[in-house]
């Protein structure tokens, strides 16, 4: 294809464009805005000269208004001149260069005084009365020293033209005079000598007042169709583009204060527009020299680039010959001297590809010749072009014979004749075939690779051919096939489950029928598998690989093996080291043990609950010790709160304190009980409908003044929720043991705690998590956190009993194990969602029912009192001075003792003074059971009250003991205290 232009030509229009446009651009926008900002002055200039105008005319119309004003001043304050007025005005008139006359006016509006200029006293009489009604100036009335103005005309008095001004006074009477606007077209006479501004003003009906040409003027031309005056009568003002007597002005409009007249200052549009034309001269002579500059400028450069660029070509053409140290000149510029330098890089890599390229020939030629494969080029046609030593001593011939062979017409092997043309036709081929040779006398097995030989271009221009003589490894396969005949069968016919596998990879190599029996998988999925399918332990697989690489003694152990369905069967296996293909691996006898491991987990689970078992009875003793002083220390606080209510009036705060104190007693009481029941294995409580929204509320009361500083507690409870059945203690348990374990695992950070309750309705499709339970209606109960959650591996574990991760000295691992055995006992579920380092949420849920919530006992207002003398005994000195205060408040009379031998003493030597005994169950020496049968041997109708931590474990083994008349568990409250004994000393009350 032939170019189109030089590339010198090419290089000097773009250069040329590339400078000018610039330059056309700046011009253009330069003119642009040079031509509004002319403008722009020029319309500024008309302005100010029109507002000029306008002020010069209010200066000269300030000077008769005054007067004017002052003639009024003078009439109203000096009442003494009424009678001089026509000559009062006469002086005004004579005195002033403005006025042509001035007159008062009366109610009616005719001429009642007149001041008149010189020589003009003939008329007086003729002007006295001319009634003025008619005239809307004088007719229409207006504020008091507004001065109003009429429209111009003709004066009879002067023959110019005047106007009328008129002043209201009072009485109805106006004060008007006519003023010559001669003045005016004085001070517009002057700026009007500027030949370049014409300058004329019109009435508010468009009237020509002044004009540089006065015979419009006095011919009374309207201008009013003329644009800037139409404009300015319509209130807009500016400046406005118009024609004129065939000739184009520009002009600028301004108002007269006072008179309402429009005023127009105009020039020529040739005179206004003469600077931009003067700009376009300026402009258009620097763009022609510009021009001029940019053409000289490229031919230089392109003259300065194309010149390197000739003798670049030059040493190009030399280099293409063979010249690789062709000179290339030194260049002027940066830009061209590193080009140059990249020639000359060039150069010297080409050079540098050749020698490296001589060098992989002779790598290749070296590698040819001494290969020990058997090396064969082929050509285009499937002739042999060539051939190494080993080629030929493969075929059982010489390089000479087999160079020139057509491998497609004269071979006899069809595998053969197909690689090479598979190889011709751009494709890879491998074949393991006896080859008979064609051109010696030799038979041997061969493993034949063929491949393409292809040009840059991608055209295949020969094959390659790779034989390798495997005569020796095929004979050496044969005897490997008979060895591994025999093992196979040893391997098969072997009682214990036998695998074999690599340690390096973990890939089993293969396992008996006996082994894939055991992992319940076919024969053909073990060969191949990752033993960790099938050994999940970590430390199983690396003993068993231990056994193989070391080769030391073979290793007997206990492993695990899973199954395909999941399961797993405990086997006993021995280990040792095996030689595979050169290699150590691992092969293991594996026996299956499952029988024995039971027997022994039995056995392990029997002496477990053994230990429980002597565990729990260790602990039921210890708590049945522990709830015996708690039920002194309850009693102790319960019985002061008592004693605190009733000293303090209703009206007192801190009895809202006191009540919170006794509520949470009376709760502990309930636990107290319920740990008595667990160490003695007895029910528990019997449950009742409740609203559980009432014990949440208490719970949260409870938890607001132990929560931390820095965890936030958020409720959320909802309204008319059904009702459970449920033991009121033990749902608060569950409550505060949650948030309490919520609480610590929060203790190391900022946080929430949440307690949410609402009723659900649990179906098929909703809260898959509590799949236990059947459809209903659900009371839920939500407590979550976000702390630092539940470690995944221990999440089985969270609920069984003395599991704990907390320290020693925090915790016992019960609480969670207590509120699984709650909500379970209670018909529930409890599901726990957690992630590791966001919080954990505990949802509980309970059956609702429909029943009527057990009232609670309306409390009697008033503690019944009596009389009588109570001997009370207690080994706990708290409790005994609590007892006697309350008591002796009662109106009773009290004998208290500690020691139950001091009250056995003392009651021997009065027993008819005492009407009632009081004693606490357990005491240390005497128990207050064997204290109360000692008093009755003395006095057998002694009536006695036992207090005891645990009354359910008397009435179960038989009853009240004999003698004794009533049984108070502890805790005593005032009230129940006075209301036994009440009914113990009056039964029949």
């Amino acid at each position: 294809m032939k170019p189109s232009s030089s590339f010198s030509n090419s290089l000097l229009k773009r250069f040329i464009l590339a400078a000018l446009l610039p330059i056309l651009i700046t011009g253009f926008l330069s003119y642009f805005y040079l031509s509004r900002k002319i403008t722009g002055d020029i319309q500024e200039k008309n302005q100010l000269i029109a507002q000029a105008i306008v002020g010069e005319i209010s200066s000269v119309l300030k000077e008769p208004l005054t007067i004017l004003q002052q003639v009024k001043f003078l009439i109203q304050t000096h009442e003494h001149i009424n009678g001089e007025l026509d000559s009062t005005l006469d002086y005004t008139v004579r005195h002033s260069k403005f006025f042509e006359s001035i007159f008062i006016l009366n109610a009616e509006k005719q001429i009642v005084n007149l001041g008149l200029p010189d020589n003009s006293g003939h008329l007086r009489a003729n002007l006295m009365g001319v009634d003025y009604s008619g005239m809307d100036l004088f007719r229409t009335g207006g504020k008091p020293k507004e001065i109003r103005w009429s429209q111009t005309y003709l004066s009879s008095l002067t023959g110019h033209k005047s106007l009328d001004l008129a002043l209201s006074l009072p009485e109805g009477r106006t004060l008007g005079a006519s003023f010559s606007i001669e003045h005016i077209r004085e001070v517009l006479m002057g700026r009007t000598r500027n030949a370049e501004l014409v300058v004329f003003i019109a009435d508010t009906r468009g009237n020509l007042i002044f004009h540089p040409d006065k015979t419009l003027v006095r011919a009374h031309m309207n201008f009013s169709n003329i644009l800037p005056l139409a404009k300015a009568l319509k209130g807009e003002y500016g400046t406005f583009a118009f024609s004129m007597n065939n000739q184009a002005y520009i002009g600028s409009t301004a108002r007269v204060q006072n008179l309402g007249w429009p005023l127009v200052v105009a020039q020529t549009r040739a005179k206004a527009q003469a600077p931009l034309r003067e700009l376009r001269i300026y402009l258009g002579g620097a763009l022609l020299v510009a021009l001029v500059l940019v053409i000289m400028l490229a031919l230089d450069t392109a003259q300065t680039l194309l010149h390197p660029l000739y003798m670049f070509r030059e040493s190009i053409i030399a280099l293409g010959k063979g010249k690789d140290d062709a000179p290339l000149p030194t260049q002027p510029h940066i830009e061209l001297e590193s080009l140059a330098e990249r020639f000359r890089q060039m150069a010297r890599a080409i050079k540098k590809r050749e020698r490296e390229l001589q060098i992989s020939e002779d790598k290749f030629r070296s590698i040819f010749e001494n290969t020990p494969l058997g090396v064969v080029h082929y050509n285009e046609k499937g002739v042999v072009a060539t051939c190494n030593e080993r080629a030929a001593e493969v075929f059982g011939s010489s390089v000479e014979s087999v160079t020139g062979f057509d491998g497609l017409r004269e071979n006899r092997s069809p595998l053969l004749i197909n690689a090479i043309e598979s190889a011709l036709a751009g494709r890879k081929n491998h074949f393991t075939d006896t080859y008979v040779s064609v051109t010696g006398n030799r038979t041997a097995s061969l493993s034949v690779h063929f491949g393409p030989i292809r040009l840059e271009s991608g055209t295949v221009a020969g094959a390659i051919g790779v034989f390798e003589d495997i005569t020796a490894q095929k004979e050496m396969e044969e005897q490997t096939r008979k060895s591994e005949e025999k093992f196979k069968v040893i391997f098969e016919s072997a009682n214990d489950g036998i695998l074999v596998a690599d340690p390096a990879t973990g890939m089993a190599i293969m396992g008996n029928e006996k082994f894939s029996a055991m992992v319940r998988r076919r024969q053909d999925d073990i060969t191949g598998m990752d033993i960790s399918t099938i050994l999940r332990d970590t430390r199983d697989i690396s003993e068993l690989s231990l056994s193989a690489t070391e080769g030391g003694t073979p290793l007997l152990l206990e492993v695990p093996l899973t199954r395909k369905d999941g399961s797993r069967i405990h086997t006993e296996v021995n280990a040792a080291r095996i030689e595979v293909d050169g290699r150590d691996h691992f092969i293991g006898f594996f026996r299956d043990i499952s029988q024995r491991i039971r027997a022994e987990k039995e056995k392990e689970k029997l002496e477990t609950q053994l230990r429980q078992a002597l565990k729990m009875e260790a602990i039921g003793t210890m708590a049945g010790g522990i709830a015996h002083d708690f039920n002194n220390i309850l009693g102790i606080i319960i019985g002061n709160t008592e004693l605190a209510l009733d000293d303090l009036p209703q009206w007192t705060p801190s009895r809202t304190f006191l009540d919170e104190i006794k509520t949470a007693g009376m709760r502990a009481k309930d636990l107290v009980r319920q740990l008595l029941s667990f160490s003695r294995k007895t029910e528990q409580s019997a449950t009742t409908p409740i609203n559980i929204r009432e014990i949440f509320e208490e719970s949260v009361r409870l938890l607001r003044a132990s929560t931390p500083s820095y965890i936030e507690l958020t409720t959320e409870a909802g309204r008319d929720l059904s009702l459970i059945n449920a033991d009121p203690t033990q749902i608060q348990q569950v409550i505060i043991n949650l948030a309490t374990n919520a609480i610590h695992a929060m203790e190391d950070s900022p946080g929430i705690l949440g307690l949410k309750l609402k009723e659900i309705e649990l179906t098929e499709t909703t809260f898959k998590g509590f799949k236990t339970l059947p459809a209903g209606n659900y009371i839920q109960l939500s407590i979550s956190d976000t702390g630092h959650g539940v470690d995944p591996a221990i999440f089985d574990k969270i609920f069984d009993p003395y599991f704990t991760t907390k320290e020693v000295g925090k915790g016992t691992g019960m609480g969670l194990s207590v509120v699984h055995g709650i909500v379970s006992s209670h018909d529930g579920a409890l599901t726990l969602y957690t992630e590791p380092g966001k919080g954990s949420v505990f949802r509980i849920l309970f059956p609702t029912v429909k029943a009527v919530p057990v009232r609670k006992p309306e409390l009697e207002t008033d503690i019944p009192e009596g009389t009588g003398h109570i001997l009370f005994v207690d080994d706990e000195a708290s409790l005994v001075r609590m007892a006697v205060h309350m008591l002796e408040k009662l109106g009773y009379t009290v004998t208290a003792f500690t020691n139950p031998s001091d009250a056995l003493e003392f009651f021997a030597k009065a027993p008819d003074t005492i009407d009632l005994v009081i004693t606490d169950m357990t005491m240390p020496v005497i128990t207050g059971e064997i204290l109360a049968l000692k008093l009755m041997e003395i006095r057998e109708d002694l009536p006695v009250i036992l207090c005891t931590g645990f009354s359910a474990r008397l009435e179960q083994e038989g009853g009240l003991p004999p003698g004794i008349k009533k049984i108070i568990e502890k805790p005593v409250s005032a009230r129940l205290l006075a209301k036994t004994v009440e009914e113990v000393l009056k039964p029949d009350r």
